[in-house]
């Protein structure tokens, strides 16, 4: 039954000449749907073209032609072309639909045009039936949940909804989404409830956390980060060093966890945009280096990057001497990241820094970093960094030093 292994099929950890086979699940596309119903194929076997036989939302009716242009019943596959599944007489699909863009009359699938499922015989069709009705009914337990006017209770309400085991992708974004306008009260729910939470819902969690408001919520999210700085800290010193790279996957899971909260935490902090809080990150990328860990460090470059300041680049600078021009396998966004964030610093102390760029073999890198040094400079001096340096150096001797403060 398709509906059965559409519902249930996952992603494959797989090389990269592999395809990976998307999860499908109901529940992904009922939020945005305008229309939810059974169909099977149209009478006059028009291509495209189909009898609707259920509607379990929207303003359609039983027995109504509805378009949907070239759709076809895609499998996509792990390796090789996708599987078209031909429609006979006893095909019922659930369609999760709007309105396409340009067409008054022509529907498509929500979610990135996957939502949809069917079966291939009529005693399979309850299959579809009962997952169109829960579908709709925690949607609309949900669009209940979101009308409540008090900010406190309509949060606590919503959050349930976060639940990416039980909900799936789709009502996480959607509740994010209503939780963000309902800031502070979100981040002060956040904040109340953060101790309890387990490391997987923390992790869902703490990209956003600036979004959702709230001095608590700031306030519990920089204990939480220097309490696991700590933990690290101690770890590293019961192993008489650093550990590399390669040394990941023989980690304790309670440390592996530390390292995510952190590069999770620090960009949910970010997200705060509090210019007091630079100190901070400063700190956090000097801690980064220091123990060479990638992605916090990538964190403090988005921080770096929205709130630009002199102070922040002997902080830069630690980071591009750790990882950089070397970075290890794997690893490959943080030039990126350190170069935007050196964009936004138009100091000419920026020069020796975002100079080497320049030289970058990743074309748009280099032509990137060429433009922010004109903004500087007020001249482009081309792709070699050593022009770039001789103007600094110059500039340099004939104005006062100027140092980060």
């Amino acid at each position: 039954m398709r509906l059965i292994a559409a519902l249930f099929v996952g992603l494959f950890a797989v090389n990269a000449c592999a395809r990976l086979v998307p999860l499908k699940d109901p529940l992904d596309g009922v939020l945005d749907a305008d229309l939810v119903i059974i169909v099977g194929p149209s009478l006059s076997g028009k291509p495209g073209l189909f009898r609707i036989k259920e509607v379990f939302l929207g303003d359609q009716h039983v027995g109504d032609s509805i378009d949907l242009g070239d759709f076809k019943l895609s499998i996509t596959q792990q390796w090789g072309p996708p599987i078209i599944e031909p429609f006979t007489p006893t095909t019922r699909i659930l369609l999760f639909l709007q309105r396409t863009v340009d067409s008054p009359t022509l529907w498509k699938p929500t979610y990135f045009g996957e939502s949809y499922f069917w079966v291939q015989r009529f005693e399979d069709e309850a299959l579809l039936r009962r997952a169109a009705e829960r579908a709709v009914d925690l949607r609309r337990q949900w669009e209940k949940a979101a009308s409540i006017s008090d900010p406190k209770q309509r949060v606590a309400e919503l959050w349930p909804f976060l639940s990416l085991h039980t909900f799936g992708v789709s009502f996480f974004e959607h509740t994010q989404s209503e939780l963000q306008k309902a800031a502070p009260a979100a981040g002060e729910y956040f904040a109340e409830h953060f101790d309890e939470m387990s490391h997987d819902e923390k992790m869902s969690l703490l990209p956003g956390a600036g979004t959702y408001g709230s001095k608590s919520l700031h306030d519990k999210l920089i204990k939480h980060l220097d309490a696991q700085q700590h933990i690290y800290e101690e770890y590293t010193a019961s192993l008489g060093g650093i550990p590399k790279l390669v040394d990941w996957n023989n980690m304790p899971r309670t440390i592996q966890d530390t390292v995510g909260e952190i590069y999770y935490g620090v960009g949910g902090l970010a997200r705060f945009r509090d210019q007091n809080d630079l100190p901070f990150f400063r700190t956090i990328s000097l801690w980064s280096a220091k123990y060479h860990q990638e992605q916090p460090a990538e964190a403090t470059m988005l921080a770096f990057r929205d709130m630009p300041d002199r102070a922040n680049l002997p902080a830069i600078k630690s980071i591009l001497q750790e990882f950089l021009p070397k970075p290890q396998p794997g690893m490959g966004s943080i030039d990126w990241d350190a170069e935007r964030a050196l964009c936004q610093h138009k100091y000419t102390e920026t020069i020796p820094l975002l100079a080497p760029f320049t030289a970058n073999v990743t074309a748009p890198l280099a032509q990137e970093s060429e433009y922010c040094l004109a903004q500087i400079v007020g001249r482009d001096l081309g792709r070699k960094p050593k022009a770039w340096m001789d103007w600094y150096f110059a500039a340099s001797k004939a104005t006062p030093a100027t140092t980060p403060n």
